[in-house]
């Protein structure tokens, strides 16, 4: 408890100082910032860029392997800027926000929107606005997913350039399915026929009373959660990307909740606590036929042992949407090379930068020629209709809040009401009302 009490003090004190530091631009320890011309911001040519700056990223061995590939295209490029590259695999947003208190933030940091509203709300990033009017080709939406970018604005200025995006899919054993004799999934596939589905796809293989294969996965992170509540036509807020209400207690919310909690606890589709423990394998092992996941899974599961599909849920409400996580590259302000900065992050969004990210098939690129490249959508291990992970992208919004304490609103209010409801402590209506009113709460605090 010692600890904890401790810990809660220290990320106060720093959330505290990033406040200070934030509203008067700089600190003692934080280096002076370096004014920039809004009519030649991003303009300067490749050969006279120069400087040392330093990015930061986390991810697997193979990302990274990839970041420091993307760097070293970068560089032949730009002969004259050097590029340290230091990941940070652990506890990455404390860190950065560390290293930005004790003013040494790197030039270039990789991140998701949830971050830099957070960020920018403090006043630490760099505007991006006029190197963005200043580029223009990165304002072809036939190019590139703009429908996105809003979730990298806060106050109407671009505040990091666009890596791409993950919509939050269904992945579904193809063999599985086969073996049940249940028709793959469709684009106009019913919740009726989802259930049927599930029916056939719970089975007790075993004879000994046991269910021993479910048809779908209880994820219950806010994402997943989420894929259902935007199937049902429901969202959090009345705008994600500018949120001044919250909506989670509608009706179209309290049907997708509803169907969520049903398949555990009234059909028994899905596995509860203890009937995890029983498949232990989960949808990788091939033992529940269905999962609902960011399309990046699609990497981690090329190697399973069965033939694998991806499809949406049920998507039969006029309003249905998708969800999705996005990722991108910001710039503090306090930067000595914002050219070289700019330069890295902007090339991160150009094609070439975009081609060797979208090799790993864990990001879809905002570039659409490259996201849907055969290369990308053919990749080994891909599953069935994976070119849904592009086609998704033009219906779908943000997962995560334009909120500076969004982090803060899923571990103090989402995670615990959802752990009730899963736990049995909470029914959906009372989940609905904790969460409602608790979202509101936070939204205020903005």
């Amino acid at each position: 408890m010692k600890k904890r009490w401790i810990s809660c003090l220290l990320t106060a004190a720093l959330g505290a100082g990033l406040l200070m530091t934030g509203c008067s631009g700089s600190s003692d320890s934080t280096k002076e910032e370096v004014k920039v011309d809004s009519k030649t911001a991003g303009t300067t040519p490749h050969d006279e860029v120069e400087g040392e700056i330093t990015f930061t990223a986390w991810g697997s061995d193979e990302e990274l392997e990839t970041d420091q590939k993307v760097l070293d295209a970068f560089q032949e490029e730009y002969p004259n800027v050097k590029v340290n590259f230091e990941p940070i695999n652990d506890d990455y947003q404390t860190k950065v926000e560390t290293m930005m208190l004790a003013g040494e933030a790197p030039d270039v940091i990789y991140g998701h929107p949830k971050y830099f509203q957070k960020w920018a709300s403090q006043d630490l990033l760099l505007d991006l606005t006029d190197y963005f009017n200043n580029n223009k080709q990165f304002q072809d939406e036939n190019v590139y997913a703009t429908n996105i970018y809003d979730a990298f604005k806060y106050d109407d200025k671009m505040v990091a350039t666009v890596n791409g995006a993950d919509t939050f899919l269904l992945f579904y054993n193809q063999d599985l399915f086969d073996e049940a004799g249940v028709p793959y999934p469709t684009e106009d596939w019913t919740w009726d026929d989802f259930l049927n589905a599930c029916e056939k796809l719970t089975t007790d293989k075993d004879g000994d009373g046991e269910t021993d294969q479910y048809a779908i996965s209880a994820n219950r992170g806010h994402e997943q959660l989420e894929a259902y509540m935007a199937a049902f036509g429901g969202q959090l807020y009345d705008d994600v990307d500018n949120p001044t209400k919250v909506m989670v207690d509608s009706e179209e919310n309290k049907e997708a909740l509803q169907m969520w909690y049903d398949l555990i606890y009234k059909y028994g589709y899905a596995p509860d606590a203890e009937g995890s423990e029983l498949v232990t394998g989960g949808f990788d092992g091939g033992q529940i036929a269905m999962d609902v996941d960011g399309v990046y899974q699609c990497v981690y599961r090329s190697g399973v042992d069965f033939n694998m599909g991806l499809a949406s849920l049920p998507m039969e409400n006029e309003n249905s949407h998708y969800v999705s996580l996005m990722a991108g590259y910001c710039i503090p302000k306090t930067t000595k090379y914002p050219e070289a900065a700019w330069a890295l992050a902007s090339f991160m969004q150009e094609k070439k930068g975009q081609e060797i990210l979208a090799s790993t098939g864990l990001i879809t690129t905002v570039d659409k020629e490259v996201a849907k490249s055969d290369e990308v959508i053919n990749m080994k291990g891909a599953p069935d209709n994976h070119i849904l992970r592009v086609t998704s992208l033009d219906n779908a919004v943000n997962v995560d809040a334009k909120l500076p304490n969004w982090q803060e609103t899923l571990d103090t209010v989402w995670t615990p009401a959802i752990d009730q409801l899963y736990n049995g402590d909470l029914t959906v209506d009372e989940t609905l009302d904790e969460l409602q009113s608790g979202l509101e709460n936070m939204l205020n605090q903005n």
